[in-house]
């Protein structure tokens, strides 16, 4: 996924649900964490997850069952 600076993005996820982030390029804050490039953040809790490009920023979002 391709985020513009200041853009913020949200995904859902399900309880049983895993989500893992990982940072190709740019900076995201994710979660209230800030992750740079080569980064990845794994999110185990349900619900929303913000994550909002500092700066232009190419990630992936995976989720797999927990």
């Amino acid at each position: 996924c391709d985020l513009e600076a200041g853009r913020v993005v949200t995904h859902e996820a399900a309880a049983g649900r895993r989500r893992f982030v990982y940072v190709k390029e740019g900076r995201l804050l994710v979660d209230g964490r800030e992750l740079d490039a080569n980064d990845q953040a794994r999110i185990g809790a349900a619900g929303a997850l913000a994550i909002e490009a500092r700066e232009r920023a190419d990630f992936v979002l995976i989720e797999v069952p927990a």
